[in-house]
Parts: C-alpha cells; sequence; structure tokens
C-alpha cells in the first residue's frame, strides 16, 4: 500500500506536535475487548466510563467472535468478527437484514436506545475523549478490504520481513549494549 508524500508529511507534522501520551499511544495503540458488555462500566452518577483491560497487540488476541476497539490516538478501529451476532449488529448499528454493501459502510454515529449500543458508543466516546485531535472511528469488518488498515497497528505481529515489536526491542538493547 503507497503512501503519498503529503500524507507521509501530515503523519510527520502531527507525530512532531502531539503531545507525549498522544504519541506513545500512536507508536503502541490500546485495543480492547467490546464484546463483553459487563466489562465496559458507566459511572451514572459522573458519567465516566471504565474500558476493559487492553490486550496484546496481535492478531492471536483476536477472535471471529468478538469485537475490539483499537486506538492510536488519531483514529480508532472498531474490529467485528464475522461470527458476531446478528442482533449485536442491529443493537449497535440498527441494521436490519444487513446487505454486505451495509456492513462495508457502517459508521459509529449517535448511541441507539438499548444498553449494548449505550456501552459500545461510551467505549469509543471514551478512548476519544483525552485525545488532541477527535478521532474518525472506522468499523472493520473480518474479511473486508479495509481490514488491512487495522493489520499494521498489531505491532506485536512479525509482517514479512520486519521484526516483530519484541524482538525489535530485543534488537535495539543488543545495539546500545554494543556500543
Amino acid at each position: 500500500n503507497e503512501v503519498t508524500t503529503d500524507e507521509r508529511s501530515n503523519i510527520i507534522f502531527q507525530v512532531l506536535s502531539m503531545p507525549f501520551d498522544n504519541m506513545m499511544k500512536f507508536f503502541y495503540p490500546r485495543m480492547y475487548p467490546v464484546h463483553d458488555l459487563n466489562q465496559i462500566v458507566i459511572d451514572k452518577d459522573t458519567g465516566g466510563v471504565t474500558l476493559p483491560a487492553s490486550l496484546p497487540l496481535t492478531l492471536n488476541s483476536i477472535k471471529e467472535t468478538g469485537i475490539y476497539l483499537l486506538d492510536n490516538g488519531m483514529t480508532c478501529y472498531l474490529w467485528i468478527g464475522r461470527a458476531i451476532s446478528p442482533q449485536w449488529l442491529i443493537d449497535v448499528f440498527g441494521l436490519q437484514n444487513p446487505t454486505p454493501q451495509d456492513l462495508m459502510n457502517l459508521q459509529v454515529g449517535a448511541a441507539l436506545d438499548n444498553p449494548t449500543s449505550q456501552k459500545v458508543i461510551a467505549a469509543v466516546n471514551r478512548v476519544r475523549q483525552n485525545n488532541m485531535y477527535h478521532q474518525q472511528c472506522y468499523v472493520v469488518r473480518q474479511g473486508d478490504p479495509a481490514e488491512a488498515m487495522l493489520l499494521p497497528w498489531l505491532v506485536e505481529d512479525k509482517f514479512q520481513t520486519l521484526y516483530s515489536y519484541t524482538n525489535y526491542l530485543g534488537l535495539i538493547h543488543k545495539g546500545i549494549l554494543t556500543r
């Protein structure tokens, strides 16, 4: 996938101007499982949202029966496994009998009047809360071409000739020790 010079320049500018916390999320994003709604807690008094513990950024962490929210500080992705219940799509997005085209054009919008939608949208709004930029949230279905946007953020996986995150840290450590 080619990155244009303008896109590269824009990302460099944004990284150089973002606060440290956002920069850390950009280089090592956070991925939250949102399919277990019991782990998303909304405080009725303050409106605060507690997210579940973040997962390792590997393909092994995601299951086709799950829904995951990945936050890199600039954009977020709601990854939906192909084995997810059709009722979940109805509850969160209001889709009755969705076509493949409907599934490719899903957008995260306002919460619908049900607990599932309210918790998922609250989780998305929580990751957007402390960021410098308003994050676009892309909905990515497992197996769709748009899934290619999410895969590079799984930094602990090895892709082709690249090092995994752990191997890369080991390589850097070894390089520092030999100097």
